[in-house]
């Protein structure tokens, strides 16, 4: 007669644990699911590239485009960079820019091309100009370095976030090594580029992304090392093909610009923080991984328990 009461109370604590189970493996999860939101927005603006790269100049809601018009200002922009006619700023999160400094090309949105990176997993759209609403979007090349247009004497920085705010972006780039490759496509071609060599710099460091004559580069840009952010990572990348791109195969060391420390993978920083020997990023992912496994096995035991206290308590 008196167990019922202790049982009622043990079934409802049960629920209540499941309650709260529940809610911390969805904190755990909600970058992950944040992340595939954010990919879902993103595949959506890389379809409008694809469409304008296969030909169609009428977009969903946006109208006829004038890509002919778009060329040709993005390459009078460039011989502009080239010729020292545009201020060049190496660190897109410098100054908070509410313009994106390129005029109107008549591109959706400033949507300029896509980028994929295979050895980060990750696709993004490319946005002219690295405003802080660009940023959230995806990918974005840096006002005053070239537009991606596969011209030598060009380099065409392209600056994004790492973290889990907006999708997860740049969050792998320590996973990039010499060699692997980066293919942008926009809507008049698609690129192919190869890593070459990386480089740690502080965030004033202009030098370190201007253009380099007879080359036709991609900079990858981003703060290093997480979460710090003290410093700016810079993965230089070559047209394939090009002597650049070949060279850093044939000499069996990456070529970089002058007075650069290359290597062949990310170099690391004093300041970097690491966590049972994996950097703050992979330590999250796998934290994340053995919660949520363990939070599963755990859901599994008090659901069979639940189970089993309801029956008692039907028989009782």
């Amino acid at each position: 007669m008196h167990a019922r009461p202790h049982r009622r109370h043990g079934i409802l604590g049960t629920i209540a644990l499941m309650a709260v189970l529940a809610v911390g493996m969805t904190l755990l999860a909600w970058p992950r699911v944040s992340n595939l939101r954010a990919r879902g927005r993103m595949d959506q603006a890389i379809k409008v590239v694809d469409d304008l790269h296969a030909g169609s100049s009428e977009v969903t809601g946006e109208g006829h485009v004038d890509l002919d018009a778009a060329w040709q200002y993005l390459s009078q922009y460039n011989q502009d960079v080239r010729d020292g006619r545009v201020p060049q700023v190496n660190d897109p999160w410098g100054f908070s820019a509410s313009s994106a400094g390129f005029p109107a090309t008549e591109l959706p949105d400033g949507l300029v091309g896509s980028i994929r990176i295979p050895a980060m997993d990750v696709s993004l759209p490319l946005y002219l100009g690295s405003t802080e609403q660009n940023m959230l979007k995806g990918a974005t090349v840096m006002y005053g370095s070239s537009a991606p247009l596969g011209e030598t004497d060009s380099n065409c920085v392209v600056a994004a976030h790492r973290g889990f705010s907006s999708g997860y972006m740049f969050n792998y780039i320590e996973r990039l090594m010499v060699g692997d490759h980066v293919y942008i496509s926009t809507p008049w071609q698609n690129l192919d580029y190869v890593v070459t060599a990386f480089k740690v710099v502080d965030p004033d460091d202009v030098e370190s992304v201007r253009i380099q004559p007879g080359r036709d580069m991609v900079t990858l840009l981003t703060c290093h090392p997480h979460p710090q952010h003290t410093h700016r990572l810079l993965v230089y990348c070559d047209r394939a093909g090009t002597r650049a791109a070949d060279a850093a195969f044939s000499s069996g060391s990456p070529q970089a610009t002058e007075g650069s420390s290359a290597s062949s993978t990310v170099p690391k920083t004093p300041d970097e923080t690491t966590i049972l020997g994996m950097d703050v990023l992979q330590f999250q992912d796998v934290a994340t991984n053995v919660g949520l496994a363990a939070g599963a096995v755990l859901m599994v035991v008090l659901v069979v328990r639940l189970s089993k206290a309801t029956g008692k308590r039907r028989r009782g």
